[in-house]
């Protein structure tokens, strides 16, 4: 068999943090990674400073804190290390296109793609998709086939429909041990942690629930209700 010299593509696992207010992101991270090897090559995360003076104004003008905000995060504490949402954006495209990324990857993608298209739209009125060029892939895609099998016996079910669920808040502490802290940077970790456990295998039904019903449907119809635990 010849052996091919043709690099892997890169992948870039995206998440996004957001306020309810028009769906602004407060935090975006990214990791550039080896789709074949999972290899991190870069990561990056930015607190955005636009944002965050919405949350400031909250807490110091209205005395609470918008939908959505961890309790366990202070706005004027990050303040300092933040940058406006122009900075973050041409930062974030900059390493895309640095380092020729071949596709956007997240659990949720649709979500985090249009947190970031809200966000721009609010903070600078364009209404272009930037992203537009890059094939989007649902993480939760990659477990229709790749999940390992046992998977099942571990990870909490809907009681409505009898199925393991595919939240990421749930498959971090059953597959991986964690926790997904809603921190975009060490969210996005775990999230390559799954994708490592997928085997490459991608089937995307449009989405999570979707993904969800057919890989049971696929590997698990006979094993359903096999966790310890409902989510109801």
């Amino acid at each position: 068999m010849a052996i091919s010299l043709k690099k892997a593509p890169l992948f870039v696992m995206i998440d996004t943090e957001t306020i309810y207010i028009k769906k602004r992101v407060y935090e975006l991270a990214i990791v550039i990674f080896d789709s074949v090897t999972c290899q991190p090559i870069v990561s990056k995360k930015w607190y955005i400073k636009e944002t965050l003076e919405s949350c400031i104004y909250c807490q110091l003008r209205l005395n609470k804190m918008p939908i959505f905000w961890p309790s366990r995060l202070n706005p004027l504490t990050l303040f300092k290390e933040s940058v406006s949402w122009e900075q973050a954006k041409n930062e974030f495209l900059s390493m895309l296109k640095a380092h020729s990324v071949d596709s956007l990857i997240a659990h949720n993608i649709n979500f985090d793609v249009g947190a970031i298209y809200a966000t721009d739209s609010f903070y600078t009125g364009d209404i272009t998709a930037f992203l537009s060029d890059y094939p989007k892939l649902e993480l939760s895609g990659y477990f229709v086939h790749g999940l390992p099998l046992m998977a099942a016996y571990n990870v909490p079910y809907k009681a409505k429909s009898g199925c393991m669920t595919f939240k990421a808040d749930f498959l971090a502490p059953c597959l991986l041990g964690a926790t997904q802290n809603h921190d975009a940077l060490g969210d996005c970790l775990n999230q390559l942690a799954l994708y490592k456990l997928t085997r490459g295998k991608y089937q995307n039904q449009g989405t999570i629930y979707a993904n969800m019903l057919k890989h049971h449907a696929l590997k698990h119809d006979d094993n359903k209700r096999l966790g310890d635990s409902s989510l109801d």
